[in-house]
């Protein structure tokens, strides 16, 4: 007697079939990840990366500088971008409203320096009548450290927010130095800090530039050749900020979902194409110390953590090609538990634990047409930083808000 098998049938045990194996893998997967997480560092493997060409994005100063240390003690050749080429004092907008209560950013998150035309010893000589916390950064000072411990150190300026600049430096980076193996995606990080109705138009855009529209046009300078080599590594600086949000970080915190969401559509595109020599991590630190963005923030039960360890665990992910790395650890738990927990716990838990992103800041101060023109119109005349200071205050007192 002849069976014939009925297509209904045939589709019902082709599911069946998927299903077990859909379950075995998972089941396997899981047990790989378990005995990974578990083992100690030393027994991991660790890719090399001594000759490889490594860019960090941000490199003039703060994680980005300590990411080229770690780096060119591992041999690579350090590429480094930033905006600021020279050596130049960084002010934190955060450390300057804090001590002179002045709620501007000058119109841009554009250096101090650069914004007043300053000499180096101008802002010595005013720092202390104005009080500014100030930080010697820029790519020449990170190329001398490198090159003082032996490494291989070249910098570009580059700023991330300009698509055609991005390009052209690229462009250059690649004809100078060769193409890039492993891509270090960390912004200079651009926070405002202020209630959303607060935030001026142009620092929520600025924010976006950098934290996030930066990523599509320095990774299309790069992935290319990774591609064609099968070979390349691209890691992402995010912030737990990607993964929940923040009061008066609401800029920031869509910026840095955007950038926690980039890696992984990319990492779901490249394996979609069996692309498997081409690598993504993302980084997603919490709040660090001494950065100047968030030096004054009201951070409970959980400390700032410090930028050395937040350098070492980076390079670590980097060696051990990990998807995802949240620093801490214990961040993995408190993912999953926002996922099943009712909302009202998870926003008062988020409130607690962070009371406040800027408790320094103030209300914006919204500027007359006139006297934002005429602010423009004197952008490139060299000034004195304790003059802009008086006119800043006289501008304070108008509106009101006078400094302590």
């Amino acid at each position: 007697m002849k069976v014939t098998v009925q297509p209904q049938d045939s589709n019902l045990f082709r599911s069946i079939s998927d299903a077990i194996g859909l379950i075995f893998y998972v089941l396997v997967s899981i047990a790989k990840a378990v005995y990974k997480s578990v083992l100690p560092g030393s027994y991991q493997k660790k890719k090399d990366i001594d000759g490889e060409i490594a860019l960090v994005t941000g490199g003039g100063g703060g994680l980005g500088r300590l990411l080229a240390l770690r780096l060119a003690k591992l041999g690579a050749t350090v590429v480094l971008w930033d905006v600021n080429a020279q050596g130049n004092f960084a002010i934190s907008p955060f450390n300057m409203f804090s001590q002179i209560k002045i709620q501007t950013w000058f119109l841009d998150h554009i250096t101090l320096m650069d914004r007043l035309k300053l000499k180096t010893e101008d802002v010595a000589a005013a720092a202390s009548h104005v009080h500014l916390s100030a930080l010697l950064e820029g790519l020449d000072e990170t190329v001398n450290l490198v090159k003082g411990i032996g490494g291989k150190a070249i910098a570009f300026k580059c700023d991330l927010a300009d698509r055609e600049d991005v390009y052209s430096v690229a462009k250059k980076t690649q004809e100078e130095v060769g193409d890039v193996n492993n891509y270090f995606n960390k912004q200079c990080g651009v926070a405002s800090g202020h209630l959303l109705l607060n935030t001026p138009d142009h620092l929520i855009k600025r924010t976006f530039d950098v934290n996030a529209i930066s990523h599509f046009w320095t990774v299309k300078s790069f992935l290319p050749k990774m591609i064609e080599k099968d070979h390349g590594h691209i890691v992402t600086i995010a912030s737990m900020a990607g993964f929940v949000g923040c009061s008066k970080l609401v800029d920031y915190c869509s910026s840095k979902f955007a950038a926690v969401g980039f890696d992984e559509a990319l990492r779901v595109e490249l394996e979609d194409q069996g692309i498997k020599g081409v690598k993504t991590t993302v980084v997603c630190p919490y709040f660090i110390q001494q950065t100047g963005m968030f030096d004054n923030v009201n951070s409970r039960w959980l400390p700032r953590l410090k930028p050395n360890d937040v350098a070492d665990r980076v390079i670590e992910g980097l060696r051990r090609e990990e998807f995802v790395v949240l620093i801490p650890g214990v961040f993995r738990l408190g993912i999953i538990l926002k996922a099943s927990m009712p909302w009202k716990l998870v926003s008062l838990f988020l409130r607690s634990l962070v009371p406040d992103a800027s408790p320094s800041t103030l209300p914006v101060i919204q500027l007359k047409k006139e006297e934002a023109e005429s602010d423009l119109a004197n952008r490139n005349k060299p000034t004195s930083l304790s003059t802009s200071v008086t006119k800043l205050n006289q501008r304070l007192v108008t509106a009101g808000r006078t400094s302590e």
